[in-house]
Order: C-alpha cells, then structure tokens, then sequence
C-alpha cells in the first residue's frame, strides 16, 4: 500500500512547489522525474559501452602511445551522452551550481550501462579523478566523486579517493586547446599504492574532451605501482564526452 501513497504526495508538492525540467525549463508531469520526457527522450547517447573500440577510448590510447611507456593493452573508455546543445547543462548544472540530485540522475543512468558492459566486468575499484586540495576546499566537494560513488555502488565495488591525487594546481583545461592541455596536466597526479591492491580501475570523471587529464591520470596510476607489482588495468568512464566530429572527442 505504500507505493500508493507516492503520487498524491508528490503531487501536492507539485502543486505547491512546480518542478521544471533543468534543461529545457518545461514543467515537470507528474510522471516525470528529474528532466523531461521530451529531454530523455532527445539524449544523446555515445552507446559507447558497446563498442570496445570506439573515438573516446581511441583518443585516450592515441595519447598514452606518444609516452616513453605506453600500455600494452588498449583501454576501455565510455561515456552516456556526447557534450552537446541543453546537454551540457547537465555536467555544469552538477560542477559549478552542486546540483547533486541532477548528477546521481544521470550518474545512475551511466551506472547501469557501466555494469552491463563486458569491457567493465572485472572492474575492482572505482576512482573519481581528484582534483587539487585548494581547488576542493573553495568549491566543497568534487563532482567526480558523485558519478563514481554511483558507478561503485552499481558495480559492488569499492570507491577509493585516496589511491590517486593532484600534486600540483593546474590551469582550467576550458580554454586551452591541444598540446597546451597536454603540457598542462603532465606530470599533475601521483599515486599511492600503500593500501591497495587493485587489479583493474575504473576513472572516472565528468567530461571528456581532449582525453589530456584523464591519460595523465592512467599514467600516474601506471607509474605509481610499487617496484615489481603488476600494475593494474585501466579504463575510464565520464558522464559527457564532446563529440569527436569536433576534432577533441
């Protein structure tokens, strides 16, 4: 009987409080969660978690290749829908404005293709791509952390923010282009392997762009492994990915 009791509390709360749908500004139906059919309906999905190879895992590897020592295997990479049109509200709504609720939305929606896909199913950890301490403490949380909180608990696997950190502040990656990201991010993370043994990773973050931060980060993971350990695999999952017609998927 307590499913019956849902709808007419919430739709008094609509009454008194209308929702609207974050992307496109409609009023919410009772039926409709947290963004509107019409926007679900429209989302852009990569459907990348079907495919192995694909532009985003292809950018990512493309990049590691050009180090003095790049993986021996390709690496998997997916994300839920390409960074495009209202769509791009949905990572900054969740970054710059704490839309939480929004973000565990669309981090659960990841979450579940995530755990159906064959290239993710011996994931054993789940780590949110960390951003500087200075960084954290002006904005109070990281958004990483949310889609990856999500991803791990889909997966039944630890989420650990403790394996990998910045060591040193970067520049916002938003304006810069190219070889300047690169240069940017080298070097930035390090590893800490005292308390853990993970056999295969899973990076997470909320956008992919250029692939820069996110290849820097697998390096650390890779460079940080203690002498004569297996490092372990490695493969990324974000929320949004720019289309890679843009020349930077």
């Amino acid at each position: 009987m307590k499913h019956l009791m849902i709808h007419p509390v919430r739709a008094l709360a609509d009454l008194l409080m209308p929702r609207y749908c974050p992307l496109c500004g409609a009023l919410l139906l009772l039926a409709e969660h947290r963004i509107c059919l019409s926007c679900t309906a429209a989302l852009p999905l990569t459907y990348y978690w079907l495919r192995p190879h694909n532009p985003m895992s292809d950018r990512i590897n493309a990049l590691l290749a050009r180090t003095s020592d790049p993986p021996e295997q390709y690496l998997y990479a997916a994300a839920l829908f390409f960074y495009t049109g209202p769509y791009r509200d949905v990572t900054r709504l969740l970054k710059y404005l704490r839309d939480f609720e929004l973000g565990r939305y669309f981090s659960r929606a990841l979450a579940s293709r995530i755990a159906a896909s064959p290239q993710f199913w011996d994931v054993d950890m789940v780590v949110p791509l960390p951003l500087h301490w200075t960084r954290r403490l002006r904005r109070g949380y990281n958004q990483s952390d949310i889609i990856a909180a999500a991803l791990a608990s889909e997966l039944g696997v630890p989420c650990c923010r403790k394996l990998l950190s910045r060591r040193r502040r970067t520049r916002s990656q938003a304006k810069m282009q190219g070889e300047g990201r690169i240069r940017n991010v080298t070097g930035a993370f390090v590893s800490d392997y005292k308390d853990f043994r993970p056999r295969h990773i899973l990076l997470v973050d909320d956008v992919l762009t250029t692939g820069a931060t996110l290849a820097a980060a697998e390096l650390a993971l890779r460079r940080g492994v203690p002498g004569g350990a297996q490092p372990p695999r490695v493969s990324f999952a974000t929320l949004a990915c720019v289309p890679h017609e843009s020349g930077v998927g």
